[in-house]
Parts: structure tokens; sequence; C-alpha cells
């Protein structure tokens, strides 16, 4: 029974050291500052994955200091979640055993004021304050931007000037359509009149619809005239003009001479004609009124001195100079709006580069880290500022090395998974796998043979319809640029022989580099480039390094054409 006893206390303590070495204590120490959202708690959490539960709960007190504690088992990515709103997180990555310090902006919960006890608090600081930087610099340049007082000015002079020239535009609209019911008029006038007079039989008919078209022509001519007498209270560009922009009056003096003649066109052909046109209206009315309109001899008196007025109009020419001086002017608007943008874009583009500059510069800081930390967590927190296809190289590295320190770890897997996978061998930026197949005659071509030439690998096969539609153009490419480097490596899946061999006759795929082993989708090469579908094409750079994919047709020509140079 004794010895029973020793037994089971031995279990027990050998039981509970395996817990103990199993799970260990983690201690985050925090302070908050600049708590102007008054944070008066922080939960830890896993950082990835739909398990948001808290796994450990600290208070905040009223001077934004925290102590947080974690039985934690192994390393991993957690974030320490403040109020609320779940978006009020900092990621940290903890290892079992991890006492560290934080000084947290409340401002900003990613940026780190201060931060120790970790080689990955460390980095994460390191890394994140070329973040915050790049972000610093991006708000201090649109800051001084907004101050800039060449923008300024040509944005509010651009939209002024757009203003003006739209209400130049509408008052086009309105003569443009009083030159053409002009025209119209003269045309039913003279359908409708012999000799100078009109039929008897029509004059009510004839009256009713001169009148209603020469009331039109003056409807449309009011907005000018209206416009003559207001334009100058709301659009002034000659006085009061601002040093340092001739380049832009210049452009705005040539718009306006033009104005000048097409407005002057304008009244010199429809002042006489309006004058005349209201005074037939007025008396119409007149006649109307006074119920006079059924006196054959005030009719016949109405139609006299509409025939006198039509026999004298013909606007056609002004019509026809009026429309060149629109034209005109819509294209020197052009020119003014198109100087405009590109001063303002010379303003920009001066921040742009400072920014521009900057982002580079820490861009590079921040790869460097994660170049020399590949093996640890908190590169999986920056390593996306990177898109993947035009960084293969580091995202895979990375995935490398966790995946040697942290293989059980969930995101380091997946990250390691999809490195290993076709699409992530395959993907943009990523060295092209070597393939090894034979050609017609049974001798082995290796893809990796064409290094030094722009390649293109073509999966295709003689039984694909849009395979062979598409050879005429591969063939003409191959043609234009084999001997500037350009190669093509044709994969085919066919799985006869004879086939294949009489459709590379029938094509006049004159290059050498055709190769298959007759496996159809059970192909090795298709299966290496996860090819689902054919044609499918990979277009590699001279270091074999994948450039693009699926191009065909006036794609692919653009793209050699880059790269050629023609």
């Amino acid at each position: 029974m004794k010895i029973h006893k020793i037994f089971l206390s031995i279990l027990l303590l050998f039981f509970s050291f395996n817990l103990l070495m199993a799970q260990t204590q983690t201690t985050i120490k925090g302070e908050v500052k600049n708590n102007k959202s008054n944070f008066t708690q922080v939960q830890l959490k896993l950082g990835y994955g739909n398990n948001m539960a808290a796994l450990a709960t600290a208070d905040i007190d009223a001077d934004g200091r925290f102590t947080l504690t974690y039985a934690q088992k192994d390393p991993d990515i957690y974030q320490l979640t403040f109020g609320n709103n779940r978006n009020n997180k900092l990621l940290v990555c903890l290892t079992p055993g991890d006492n560290i310090e934080l000084i947290i902006d409340g401002g900003n919960l990613q940026h780190l004021l201060g931060g120790r006890g970790s080689r990955n608090v460390v980095l994460y600081k390191q890394l994140y304050d070329h973040v915050y930087d790049t972000q610093h610099t991006m708000d201090s340049l649109n800051k001084a931007l907004q101050n800039e007082t060449d923008r300024e000015f040509y944005e509010n002079f651009m939209r002024r000037f757009s203003l003006y020239h739209q209400t130049n535009q509408d008052i086009d609209e309105y003569l443009v359509g009083a030159f053409i019911k002009t025209d119209s008029l003269k045309q039913y006038v003279q359908s409708h009149s012999q000799g100078g007079t009109v039929n008897k039989k029509e004059t009510d008919e004839f009256l009713t619809t001169a009148i209603k078209k020469l009331k039109e022509i003056q409807s449309d001519y009011l907005p000018f005239e209206n416009y003559q007498e207001n334009v100058a209270q709301h659009y002034d560009f000659k006085s009061n003009r601002a040093a340092g922009h001739a380049d832009l009056y210049r452009d705005v003096d040539a718009y306006q001479n033009l104005l000048d003649k097409r407005h002057a066109v304008a009244q010199k052909a429809f002042n006489p004609f309006i004058t005349q046109a209201k005074r037939i209206t007025d008396l119409r009315d007149s006649l109307y009124f006074e119920n006079q309109l059924s006196n054959k001899k005030d009719k016949a008196e109405l139609c006299s001195q509409i025939l006198s007025l039509m026999s004298k109009t013909d606007l056609s020419a002004a019509q026809k100079e009026y429309t060149t001086l629109a034209d005109q002017g819509d294209k020197q608007y052009k020119t003014l709006n198109d100087n405009a943008q590109k001063k303002m874009s010379q303003i920009v583009s001066k921040y742009q580069t400072i920014y521009n500059q900057k982002e580079t510069e820490n861009d590079n800081r921040i790869k460097t880290i994660l170049n020399n930390n590949k093996d640890e967590l908190v590169t999986l927190l920056f390593v996306d500022r990177y898109p993947r296809e035009s960084n293969i190289k580091l995202h895979n590295d990375i995935a490398k090395a966790l995946h040697e320190r942290y293989p059980k770890q969930r995101v380091v897997a997946e990250r390691y998974n999809l490195s290993q996978s076709p699409a992530g061998k395959i993907a943009i930026g990523a060295e092209a796998p070597d393939m090894a197949f034979a050609n017609p005659d049974g001798k082995i071509k290796k893809l990796s043979d064409l290094r030094g030439n722009i390649v293109l690998i073509d999966f295709w096969a003689s039984w694909c319809r849009p395979c062979r539609m598409e050879n005429p153009n591969v063939v003409r490419l191959y043609n234009k640029y084999h001997k500037k480097g350009f190669e093509i490596y044709s994969v085919s899946l066919d799985r006869d022989k004879n086939n294949w061999k009489k459709a590379i006759v029938d094509d006049n795929l004159s290059w050498e580099n055709h190769v298959s082993d007759l496996g159809y989708w059970n192909s090795a090469g298709a299966k290496l480039y996860g090819v689902s579908s054919i044609p499918c094409t990979f277009l590699l750079d001279r270091d074999g390094k994948i450039i693009a994919k699926n191009l065909r047709g006036e794609q692919l020509h653009e793209a050699l054409k880059k790269i050629f140079g023609y």
C-alpha cells in the first residue's frame, strides 16, 4: 500500500512536469500612450483563422498600463485586441516563455513606440518603423501638396474656366439651333410661296408655322443675348492676373479671341434678323389679342413681311464660319486644359518623386531585414506587402526557412505548401521548372538549354482546334523575332505521334524544340505546369523566369514588342 502511494506520487509528479514542459507562461507588459480612445481592456487572441475567442484578458489602468499572461504551448502569431472593435489590434509573434515589454501608440496600434524582450518584437519594431516612415512621408507630402500655391491656383483656375467653357458650349448649341431653324424656315417659305406671295388658301397655315418658327429662333437666340449682358460679371479672365503664369494666360487669350470672333459672327448674322423677326411676331400677337387676325389685309401684310425678311436672309456662310470657329475654340480649350493639367502633373510629380524615393529606400530596408531573418515568424506579418508574383524568391525563401524551423505552424505550413505546389512554382517571377522530353526523332530537348533567349513555352496538340488556329500567329512572331533571340518550346499533349508530326509540318512550325511524352492529358509537362486547358503559354525572360502567362494573338505581340523594341 505504501509502495503504491509512492508510485502514484511519482506518476503525478511526472505528469505535472510534462504539463509544465508543454505549456510555459508568456508575459506581456504593455503601456498605451496617446490613449484617446480610452481603451480599458486588452485581449489576447489567435492572430488568424475563425477562432476569435479570447485566450487571455487584462485591464488597462488609468496610466495605460497592463500585464497579460498566457500559458503558451507553441510559437505562434497572436493579436492584442483593444476595446470592442476587432480592427483595433496589434499583431504579435510569441514564443513560450517570452517576457516582453511594449509601448503602444494608441492613435496607431500597429506602431510600437518601444519594444523589447524577444527577437520578434525587436524585429517588428524595426520593420514597422520603416512602414510608418513611408506612411508619415506620404501624409507630410500630401499636406504640403494641398498647401502648394501653384497647385491650388491651377486647380481653382481650371475649375472656373471649365465652367466658362461649358457655358460657351451651351450657348453654341442654342446658336447652332438658331442657324438650323432659320435655314429650315427659309426652305419652308420658299416651298410655300410663289412670285413673292402666299396662296390665299394657305395663308392661315403659313402664318401659324412661320410665326412658330420665328419664335423658336428668337428663343434660341435669347440665351446668347443674356450671356452677352452677364458674362463679364461672372467670368473675368483678363484682370487681376496672377504673376508667373504667362503661358496659361496666353492660351486664355487665344481661346477668348476665337470666342470673340464667333460671337461677332453670330451678332452680325442674327441681330438684324432677330430685330425684324421680333417686330413681326409682336405684330402678330397684337393682332391676335385684338381679334384682328381674321382681317385678310392684316394677314397678307404679315405674310409679306415674313417673305421680305426671309428673302433677305441667308445665314449659310455665317453658320459655316461660326461652326469652324467653335471647333477651333474647342481645340484651343483642349490645348489650354492639357497644358494646365501638365503643369499640375509636374507639381504632383515633384512630390511623387520624393515619396517614391522614400518608399524605395524603406522597402529595400524592409526586404533586407526579411532576408536576414527568414526563419522568424514576424516575417509573415510584412512579406505580403510585396506581391508574391513579383517577389516570388523572397516569398519562397521565407516559406522554406520557416518550414524548417516551424513545420507544424499552420500559416507556415500553408505558405510552404503553396511554394511547393504547381501554382507556386509557375507564378510570375518564379524560375520556370525545367522540362526534358523527346522530340519527334527521339532526341531529348531540355527547356533549360534555351537560357539566354526569350522563350515561349507553348502547350498545344494536333487535335486542339484553338491551338491550330493560333499557330499562324505564333509562326509569324517566331519569324519576326527569332533572330533577336526568341525561341519556342512546344509541348504537345498528343497521344498519336504521326498526328503530332503531321501537324508540325502542316502548320509550318519550323522551330526545333518540339517535345512530347505522348501522354495526352497525363502529360508530365502539363502536370508540372498545372495545365488544364490548351492552348496555354508561358513567356520566359533570358534568365528563365516566368514574366507572363497565357498571352496569345495581339497580347503576345505587344509583349514581344516591349521586349525587343519594335
